[in-house]
């Protein structure tokens, strides 16, 4: 799924949080988006660019703020 996906779905834009250029062909970015049952919870979410194709979903964890 690629960041405008997850975006559409969760009805807002995620908060950038960091990127990493791991390679030349393989960069990674985590954004963090709100829960919506409570605003001390977030959901982070990594995605991932391998030669300049899209950003893809590659993992998802659940914070506490």
């Amino acid at each position: 799924m690629t960041i405008a996906r997850v975006e559409k779905v969760v009805g807002f834009d995620g908060r950038f949080d960091d990127r990493v250029a791991v390679s030349q062909d393989y960069v990674i970015e985590k954004r963090h988006y709100r829960l919506c049952a409570t605003r001390s919870r977030v959901a982070e979410i990594g995605f991932v660019s391998v030669q300049g194709g899209p950003f893809k979903v590659t993992r998802k964890v659940k914070v506490r703020r």
